[in-house]
């Protein structure tokens, strides 16, 4: 069951938090798919901020509050693309990650999306297969010279 105070579109002062929990996220949950280097050139990328306001400014970019935090953020990117969901360790299993994809779905159908597409880590994956994503093609990404591998996945009818 999920405890989330609120959903709410993420502010720039959200900014930190975020990061930390993007960090915390990858550090944590995804340690068992992805080794050091992998987690440290994909954690880097929390140091471009000017992207990641970017990111709040243009995106439909919204934060889930539990317990006074946030507990998970997601994005839309234009109609029809999930740019990011990710959750933090603590709020696992606590219902967050489907509360976040259900809001940015209703947002993509509002915005006249016909399908929803994603680039999903090794360990989103399972998540985005039980709602319902097939995968279309690995993808094998090259940063600073480490391979990080994910996954374009796609919802196909949003019915």
């Amino acid at each position: 069951m999920c405890h989330v105070v609120s959903l709410t579109k993420a502010e720039t002062q959200d900014l930190e938090e975020i990061l930390d929990l993007f960090e915390a996220s990858i550090r944590q949950t995804c340690s068992k798919d992805y080794n050091q280097a992998q987690m440290d050139v994909w954690v880097a990328s929390r140091n471009n901020k000017e992207r990641w306001l970017s990111f709040l400014s243009h995106h439909f970019f919204l934060v889930a509050l539990r317990n006074n935090e946030i507990a998970g953020f997601a994005a839309l990117d234009g109609t029809d693309y999930l740019d990011f969901l990710y959750v933090h360790p603590k709020h696992q299993k606590a219902g967050v990650a489907s509360l976040l994809f259900t809001e940015i779905l209703r947002e993509a159908k509002t915005r006249g999306a016909k399908a929803l597409g994603s680039d999903v880590s090794i360990t989103a994956k399972p998540f985005f297969l039980s709602k319902g994503f097939k995968e279309i093609k690995k993808n094998v990404n090259l940063r600073e010279g480490v391979e990080l591998i994910n996954y374009l996945m796609v919802l196909s009818s949003l019915n």
